[in-house]
């Protein structure tokens, strides 16, 4: 799914009688942007590809008693782990680099899913088939999305659909990570405040991010702070900024 969104645009000019060389203030905002924008998603999905067919963070988590959690996609595995601790199994149902809006769920995936106490899904129309997968699921389920103000899609054959990538951008993950927190306190109430600890100390990390990456841009004109990319997933970093 490819979108296109623009966001502070420069001007093709913005100081005509500088002696700086506009072509190259401008590479060193993009290079600035790319390179804050990175450390942000590292940051958000510090997540790589895993070799196992399944991934999961049981290597991990060796309590093989604990409740299991699914999430719709690895990012928000690695979130969901890092606020479950020992506490929960947290399994991604596809695997990193995976299409997820279309992705057809095996009949493996849906044995899990008869296994699992709680699916976490990002929500704004990202998972079409969501729905389908979860119908005959017991587990609870949690839309980490919930609260986040969406993003309309500027153009393309999804224009005015909300921008499903929220997860992009560190003051929406501190959302995310909230709604994991609710949900895994709801499903282990023992552990609630270990769920929120760790939580705390996720958002302090994403809050560190922010400051930072607001602190670098805010070195540049604001007419020079243009991210260039054929993929509309970065507006809420933007919008961050």
């Amino acid at each position: 799914m490819k979108h296109c969104c623009t966001h502070n645009p420069a001007v093709a000019n913005p100081h005509p009688h500088a002696t700086r060389n506009p072509l190259l203030t401008r590479r060193s905002a993009l290079t600035l942007l790319s390179a804050s924008s990175a450390a942000a998603i590292a940051s958000l999905a510090a997540c790589g590809p895993r070799d196992s067919a399944t991934s999961s963070s049981t290597a991990q988590n060796p309590n093989s008693s604990a409740p299991l959690v699914l999430t719709t996609f690895t990012v928000i595995q690695d979130m969901a782990s890092r606020v479950a601790g020992e506490f929960c199994q947290v399994e991604s149902i596809t695997k990193a680099g995976a299409e997820i809006p279309d992705y057809e769920p095996t009949p493996d995936d849906l044995k899990r899913a008869q296994k699992a106490q709680l699916i976490l899904n990002n929500g704004l129309g990202l998972e079409r088939w969501f729905e389908r997968f979860v119908d005959d699921s017991p587990a609870q389920r949690a839309d980490l999305s919930e609260g986040i103000t969406a993003i309309p899609i500027a153009e393309g054959d999804y224009q005015g659909q909300a921008n499903p990538h929220a997860w992009m951008s560190p003051t929406n993950g501190k959302i995310y990570v909230e709604n994991i927190v609710r949900a895994l306190s709801n499903l282990v109430p023992d552990h609630a405040k270990d769920f929120e600890a760790n939580g705390d100390a996720y958002k302090k990390e994403l809050d560190n991010i922010s400051s930072h990456l607001i602190e670098e841009l805010s070195t540049l004109p604001e007419s020079q702070r243009t991210l260039v990319t054929c993929e509309g997933a970065f507006s809420y970093l933007c919008r961050d900024t």
